[in-house]
């Protein structure tokens, strides 16, 4: 995140989450580089498994400040911010990559984060 305040010219917009059934203890930290290195952070599901989404993104979130809205459907958290984003803002997307599921439970559900970009601009995916 460092490099992106470093070339940023208006604003990064970050959409992050945290994994379920795994480093825990992370989360508080996790969000608050977001928090401290975003103009504003739109929290969301990633891989949540057998654990609450909404649970992880309280943790991640706990006693931090910064602008932040949550949005808990990451393909909905995803188009919210492509729609807020303004010429020369960054839009980050962290965490799965081009993961083609999303981790519910013990299923493997498709999904992917490239996917849902496209779609929203209007673009082939291939």
């Amino acid at each position: 995140m460092t490099f992106l305040n470093s070339v940023k010219k208006n604003r990064i917009i970050t959409i992050t989450g945290s994994a379920g059934g795994r480093e825990k203890e992370k989360r508080k930290d996790m969000g608050k580089v977001v928090l401290d290195n975003s103009d504003l952070v739109i929290f969301t599901t990633d891989d949540p498994r057998f654990e609450d989404p909404k649970e992880i993104i309280k943790e991640m979130i706990a006693n931090n400040t910064g602008n932040y809205e949550v949005i808990v459907d990451r393909t909905l958290a995803i188009n919210k911010a492509l729609a807020l984003a303004k010429e020369n803002d960054i839009v980050l997307v962290a965490g799965k990559g081009r993961d083609n599921y999303m981790a519910i439970e013990d299923k493997y559900v498709p999904y992917c984060d490239y996917d849902v970009i496209c779609k929203y601009l209007g673009k082939d995916n291939n």
